[in-house]
């Protein structure tokens, strides 16, 4: 690979810079352990059909972890959750998540909009489709760099004052594979198969969405109370995914109860019903 390391390109480029430099770190005569995802059954546009080698990936993670524990840093940035992520230390990102504040998900360092998509896919234990309600808009969401949409109000995590919908149409095109949400997909299925990590990762997700929601609305910063009801929704779709219907309506009732006050909120809330792949109870 290059002398700059991924490490340390990951203070300095976007996320689409830094990943197809992955892509091209690898040396053939290192590639002889792994076998390409066309084999394997997966979609084009992973990790290994990329040749980014693991013992790359962890190699940057090591590193990216020992410069943060230098420099006195307490959490991964957003950069560094999607390496360590790609290097399946999930356990690092999840810290990073944790640590982070509830609001300012729109700042391009903030790990939220790529750590809590994450977490619900792999305690599905598979990517949702871009059209799969608003668990699978949220992972998709993860392909976009805040730094190159025209305005605040377009970025997945604005927390500011009321605004004009997001405009998609003027998002930037999104780069050609591998995209990061391919990569992320491969790592998930090289997570191991454990019911109870997945349900551990499950319930770090909702206590991480409800700060969040918690956070937005108290707050009344209205611009984001779509965002924060989709937050919700996601929640009780990735129970849904996992058998688990009537907890999947239960979440959701409790979280719309927990604002009476709030009408804005709750109608952002009911508007939300739409998008989802849930259907109403009982239906």
């Amino acid at each position: 690979m290059s002398a700059l390391s991924l490490s340390a390109r990951c203070a300095k480029r976007s996320p689409s810079c830094w990943i197809s430099d992955a892509a091209r770190s690898t040396q053939p005569r290192c590639q002889s352990p792994l076998v390409g995802s066309a084999a394997l059954g997966r979609p084009a546009g992973t990790s290994l059909d990329a040749g980014v080698l693991a013992e790359t990936l962890a190699a940057e993670a090591d590193a990216l972890n020992l410069a943060r524990a230098s420099s006195g840093r307490t959490g991964a940035d957003r950069l560094g959750c999607e390496l360590l992520l790609l290097a399946g230390r999930l356990d690092d990102a999840i810290a990073a998540l944790t640590d982070a504040s509830p609001l300012g998900w729109h700042q391009a360092v903030h790990p939220g909009p790529v750590v809590l998509p994450y977490l619900w896919a792999a305690a599905t234990s598979a990517a949702p489709l871009a059209g799969d309600g608003h668990l699978g808009q949220l992972y998709a969401d993860i392909d976009l760099d805040p730094a190159a949409l025209p305005r605040p109000e377009d970025w997945s995590g604005w927390d500011g004052p009321p605004s004009r919908p997001p405009d998609h149409a003027r998002r930037p095109e999104l780069p050609a594979e591998p995209t990061l949400t391919g990569l992320l997909a491969d790592a998930i299925g090289r997570l191991p198969d454990d019911a109870g990590a997945r349900e551990e990762w499950l319930v770090i997700a909702g206590e991480v969405s409800d700060a969040r929601i918690a956070a937005i609305v108290t707050g009344k910063h209205r611009g984001a109370y779509a965002r924060a009801a989709s937050l919700a929704y996601a929640h009780a779709e990735a129970l849904a995914k996992m058998g688990r219907q009537r907890q999947a309506h239960d979440h959701l009732a409790a979280v719309r109860a927990r604002y009476p006050r709030h009408s804005a909120f709750r109608g952002e809330f009911d508007a939300a019903a739409k998008s989802s792949t849930l259907r109403a109870r009982g239906g």
